[in-house]
């Protein structure tokens, strides 16, 4: 429960960096924001946690809800929606 609570501060800093202070570009954020689902999912496939997959899943789905895109950014909201989903249904069926 600790590691979902980390990951969901990670994807919060990556939503004030990228979209209230303009640190980063919103590519980088979607790139960072993919790699951080990527690895909490290869995690929760190693160790078997379920919990942690919901509460990753959670936090990952939230997360598009706190960007404000300047233009619309549809296509890179489902390609990210598609990589959570799979990575999810992936480790649903294995374990």
């Amino acid at each position: 429960m600790t590691c979902g609570f980390g990951v969901s501060v990670l994807f919060t800093t990556y939503a004030f960096a990228g979209v209230y202070y303009a640190l980063w570009t919103p590519l980088t954020v979607f790139t960072v924001m993919i790699a951080t689902v990527m690895f909490v999912l290869v995690c929760a496939y190693r160790n078997a946690l379920r919990l942690l997959m919901n509460v990753s899943l959670l936090g990952g789905t939230l997360a598009p809800l706190s960007l404000r895109p300047e233009t619309d950014q549809v296509f890179a909201l489902f390609l990210y929606m598609l990589v959570l989903n799979a990575g999810v249904f992936f480790i649903a069926i294995q374990k």
